[in-house]
């Protein structure tokens, strides 16, 4: 560990598999952490003070008890990669329009019945995993998303196989079997 400016430079913690029921707040110090695992702990919450981790750029979030995405998230400005999979998520908030810098968001294996049509202004997503969650339908607003190399949503109670949804690799022709009026158009 090196100190710097800003508090000891560590830029990898790795906090998994360690039966949290919170986030110690001694994370706060480390301000220059890219990346942080807090994988398969007890977590009910986030804290808001994880918006001083500006320089983080992935957060793994999954195996959790999370019912709500962390509002903190919106502070931080270079995060690109975040998994919030295997949670409790019912809903995804219109928040998670300030995660503009987002390019991978896994949000499967959650209860949400619902998206946010502002996930169609995360413009620099690439890959979205939405499977085994129960969704009935799709915001045309994903039809936004032109840089989506891979969107995955199988294991819903869409109106398409499951077939057709491993099947297809391209995420338009995806939407264009979800949404027909809204791609087409795009």
């Amino acid at each position: 560990m090196v100190m710097g400016s800003r508090g000891p430079e560590v830029f990898n913690l790795d906090l998994s598999r360690r039966n949290l029921s919170q986030v110690p707040s001694e994370v706060a110090w480390f301000t220059s952490l890219t990346e942080l695992n807090l994988e398969k702990n007890v977590l009910t919450e986030i804290p808001g003070e994880f918006s001083v981790l500006k320089d983080l750029a992935s957060l793994n979030l999954s195996h959790n008890r999370l019912a709500d995405v962390p509002k903190g998230l919106c502070g931080l400005p270079n995060l690109i990669q975040l998994n919030l999979s295997h949670n409790e998520l019912i809903t995804v908030p219109l928040e998670v329009e300030c995660l503009v810098g987002l390019i991978e968001l896994d949000l499967s294996h959650n209860y949400l019945t619902q998206l946010a049509p502002e996930l169609g202004r995360l413009e620099n997503l690439a890959v979205l995993d939405l499977s085994y969650n129960r969704l009935t339908q799709v915001p045309a607003e994903l039809a936004r998303l032109e840089n989506l190399v891979r969107l995955d949503l199988r294991g819903n109670p869409l109106p398409v196989s499951d077939e057709l949804l491993g099947r297809t690799k391209e995420p338009m022709e995806l939407l264009k079997h979800i949404l027909p009026q809204e791609v087409e158009g795009r």
